[in-house]
């Protein structure tokens, strides 16, 4: 862990990869990055980044922060491909599956602007800590696993339909 550029140079540096963050940020420079998170948690959460705690990128770039009240936030920032609509439908289902006890992140803001001059979307969730990848190399864990997927398809059948997910 360290500061949210520190992080994200890291992440750069292990994959030698940077077009998701051009697409998503307009930059690959991690300082630049750092500070158009800081200034999305400034102004739609209240509060600075006090401590980066992990970054990733893949289709969209997922950073983990602790703010300065100590309160830690997943931030999800997406290519400009993924819809208002999509991103907000996905929030209902996020919210459904928590009412009903599932575990997942809690939605607590947007879709959202992530700068004003780009059109891509952020959405901030609560951290959940990460269990660590277990092997499913065993016919029990993959009984697990196959067990909570079938629980989530499940809980959401009623979810068919709702707009943004067609």
């Amino acid at each position: 862990m360290g500061s949210v550029s520190e992080i994200v140079a890291a992440e750069l540096s292990r994959w030698g990869v940077s077009d998701v963050e051009r697409a998503v940020f307009g930059t690959d420079d991690p300082a630049e990055i750092d500070q158009i998170i800081a200034r999305f948690c400034v102004s739609s959460l209240g509060e600075r980044p006090a401590e980066g705690l992990f970054y990733r990128s893949s289709a969209g770039c997922v950073t983990g922060v602790r703010l300065d009240s100590g309160r830690r936030v997943v931030l999800k920032a997406y290519q400009d491909r993924w819809t208002h609509r999509f991103l907000d439908a996905v929030r209902v289902v996020q919210e459904h599956l928590g009412a009903l006890g599932y575990p997942c992140a809690r939605p607590l803001g947007g879709p959202a602007a992530l700068q004003a001059d780009r059109p891509n979307l952020v959405v901030v969730e609560s951290w959940l800590p990460d269990p660590g990848l277990t092997a499913y190399r065993s016919p029990q864990s993959r009984r697990a696993s196959a067990a909570g997927l079938a629980r989530q398809i499940g809980l959401c059948r009623d979810m068919r339909g709702l707009r943004g997910l067609d």
